[in-house]
Parts: structure tokens; C-alpha cells; sequence
């Protein structure tokens, strides 16, 4: 990635300014990403309005985090799963396709 590719862009988080660096093709994403931790923290912090804003964005960055785990991890379920239909479909073949033995 070239510096071309980079852009420097002011963002806005709990009324506080940011300035972060974000590839050019990646803007879109990161202003989704800005306005969802934004709720996320919004919704915490009007929730409970004797926290920190701080702490609210703390608290919201480890409930993100435990989003992505839970995710990956249904992810990774849900890659076994044609593995797993695979293997139904071997074992199915198997069994039609052995004869019944006439005693």
C-alpha cells in the first residue's frame, strides 16, 4: 500500500475529534465502524449517565470484542459444516449402496 492509498480523515467519537489514517478503499467501512462504536457508546453511557465517558468506552470496546469472539467462533462452526454433510453424504452413499445379505 503507498502512501497515495492513505488518507488522514477526522472522525468524531462521543463528541471528541479524531484524526486517524484509513486506506482510501477502507473509508466506507471505517465510517460504519465510527458510527457503530459511537451508538454502542452512546447507548451505554445514556444508560448509565453517572459512568465515565471513559469508562463507557471501555465497557463498549470489550462487549465489541466479545461480539468478534462469539462471531469467530460461530464462524468456525459454521466452516465445518460442509465437511460435515460430506461426510453424512459418504456414509448415506455407503449404506445404499451395500446389499443385503440373504441368510
Amino acid at each position: 500500500m503507498t502512501a497515495e492509498d492513505i488518507q488522514t480523515i477526522s472522525i468524531k467519537i462521543c463528541g471528541r475529534d479524531f484524526k486517524i489514517k484509513c486506506a482510501k478503499d477502507e473509508l466506507s467501512n471505517l465510517e460504519k465502524a465510527v458510527q457503530y462504536v459511537d451508538q454502542k457508546i452512546q447507548a451505554l453511557h445514556s444508560k448509565d449517565n453517572v459512568i465515565s465517558l471513559d469508562r463507557s468506552a471501555t465497557i463498549t470496546a470489550l462487549n465489541i470484542a466479545h461480539e468478534l469472539m462469539t462471531l469467530k467462533k460461530n464462524l468456525a462452526v459454521l466452516e465445518q459444516v460442509p465437511t460435515r454433510i460430506q461426510t453424512w453424504q459418504e456414509k448415506i452413499s455407503l449404506a445404499l449402496t451395500k446389499k443385503p445379505s440373504i441368510s
